[in-house]
């Protein structure tokens, strides 16, 4: 039978319930599965937490997890999924490595795209789609002039015009509207803005003074739109 003292102070301690306890425990105990020695139990724990653990300590858990179930090793490298090239990962402070999906080149490139392919985005695709249709289709209305100086750039590049700032020659170049884009009234066919007769190529520093108006172009005619609202007007030739 169990026995407890009692204190002076009158609090009971079942120190002789606890020594049976251990005692009972230690004629069958639990061993470990990794070193197999006896799990012991801890001083001012229960009984009962020894019984239920199955390993010694944190150390022996995590070699025995580690060897039925051994980790991945970590990849230092892959491929981007737009164009194949390998990537070489980085490896952060922590020790983990950084495994971006694309290369430098791919991630501003799929990054635009991803941007502009909703849903509203893919109506846009026709020729006489207009400045205005655009506007009302896109979710954000401000949108649409970056979606229009993108496609200026291909109807830029598949005229064949040069890649040469008109002005200095340098390599690197923006596409600029001769008759800027607000110009234009909503009822302009994006393929009237984007037309190549409307189209240069430009430095960055020349672009900007020709957006200030601090710029003339050496061009004999400037582009000219007869835009298409009045051409619907009644009397229009």
């Amino acid at each position: 039978m169990n026995k407890s003292i009692e204190t002076p102070d009158g609090i009971i301690v079942t120190n002789i319930s606890r020594a049976n306890s251990i005692e009972e425990y230690y004629k069958n105990p639990n061993k470990c599965r990794h070193c197999g020695s006896v799990i012991r139990v801890k001083e001012n724990r229960k009984v009962s937490e020894a019984r239920r653990k199955v390993f010694c300590g944190y150390s022996c858990s995590a070699s025995y997890n580690n060897t039925s179930s051994p980790k991945r090793k970590a990849k230092k490298s892959g491929k981007c999924l737009e164009c194949g090239i390998v990537i070489t990962y980085t490896q952060a402070p922590n020790g983990k490595y950084n495994r971006p999906k694309y290369c430098a080149k791919c991630c501003h490139k799929v990054g635009l795209r991803n941007r502009y392919s909703s849903q509203n985005y893919k109506c846009i695709t026709t020729n006489e789609t207009t400045k205005g249709d655009m506007r009302l289709a896109l979710k954000h209305g401000s949108l649409f002039k970056p979606y229009i100086v993108k496609n200026a750039s291909k109807a830029y590049r598949d005229a064949g015009k040069p890649n040469m700032c008109l002005i200095c020659g340098y390599p690197r170049i923006e596409v600029c509207h001769i008759q800027s884009v607000a110009s234009f009234s909503d009822t302009t066919p994006i393929s009237v803005i984007n037309n190549p007769d409307n189209l240069v190529g430009l430095c960055p520093n020349h672009h900007k003074e020709y957006d200030r108006g601090q710029l003339t172009l050496p061009i004999a005619v400037e582009y000219s739109v007869v835009d298409m609202a009045d051409v619907n007007q009644p009397g229009a030739q």
